[in-house]
């Protein structure tokens, strides 16, 4: 996907699209989707899986380790977030198993899919942001419209992060983290949004960092405003229960409401400058992409 990208390439990476059959799925039989993933991502059976149990948390520092489980450890280096993401995968199945994998890769790819392919209100590059305010982990109330009123960055990246229980949001804001230098010479800022009620990677991520506060999105408001909200099947949900992750607990909202990966970047004047969403969690941009955006922003 381009730097700056819109709708099109969001429906592309729903994998929705009509113009290649291999990678045109049939919206009432998610069945195929998990198959299609299994066979064209990965080139072999049973190589999927959605999610992790662990919570590796994000630390402050650019390699931000100290806490991380076994099966996150190979995150620490700053190669490629593809790269991370594909090996992170790897590991996740070889101890899920493939029956469990497919369980939590249907039912979470596939209600996020047709979510995206049913949202008349998706936000897309060149539209005025939605503006919002909402409380940071601390307590305090950021908003979207007076921070870019303030006039101190002139591109402001906006992160919607599923919770610190998915090890791929960890994966991914942790290479945000790596480019920070990079933004910042970009006059550029962070900002995660989050459904989880407290979420731990606040305490890592923004304590002494106010460029990157951690903002709590209760029952996914602001991510429905950007047409972002789905909620996995139950089968799905079960897992993750038998996992000890059970979203309605961990929530603001107390739903299993959740974004779809979404990574906005906004301009000084409030427009959306760069697009990226994708059904698949498990895709990621990479953050020189997002740089690459922010520094043709710069003022």
């Amino acid at each position: 996907m381009s730097a700056i990208g819109g709708k099109a390439d969001i429906a592309l990476r729903a994998a929705m699209s009509a113009n290649d059959p291999k990678r045109t799925l049939a919206r009432s039989n998610w069945a195929q989707c998990t198959s299609f993933f299994i066979d064209d991502r990965r080139g072999r059976p049973g190589a999927m899986l959605v999610d992790c149990v662990y919570s590796p948390r994000i630390e402050g520092d650019s390699h931000g380790a100290g806490n991380m489980s076994e099966d996150s450890a190979h995150t620490r280096s700053a190669a490629p977030i593809a790269a991370s993401l594909a090996d992170f995968t790897d590991k996740l199945i070889a101890r899920r198993g493939v029956e469990q994998s497919n369980v939590l890769f249907g039912g979470q790819i596939g209600p996020a899919t047709k979510a995206l392919s049913t949202r008349t209100n998706s936000i897309d590059v060149g539209d005025i942001s939605p503006d919002f305010s909402l409380p940071t982990a601390e307590g305090r109330i950021w908003n979207l419209g007076e921070h870019l009123a303030q006039g101190k960055c002139s591109s402001l990246v906006v992160v919607f992060y599923r919770g610190t229980w998915c090890g791929y949001c960890n994966i991914y804001l942790r290479g945000l983290l790596e480019t920070r230098s990079l933004l910042s010479d970009a006059n550029a800022e962070l900002v995660a949004v989050s459904p989880e009620a407290a979420p731990s990677s606040a305490d890592n991520v923004s304590a002494g960092d106010p460029t990157f506060p951690t903002l709590i999105d209760h029952g996914g408001k602001i991510a429905e405003q950007f047409g972002l909200t789905f909620e996995m099947d139950d089968a799905a949900k079960n897992v993750l229960k038998g996992s000890g992750i059970d979203l309605e607990k961990r929530n603001a909202g107390g739903r299993w409401i959740l974004p779809v990966p979404g990574t906005f970047v906004i301009d000084r004047s409030g427009h959306i400058a760069y697009a990226h969403v994708d059904a698949d969690y498990r895709n990621r941009p990479e953050p020189q992409e997002i740089v690459a955006t922010c520094r043709s922003l710069r003022r």
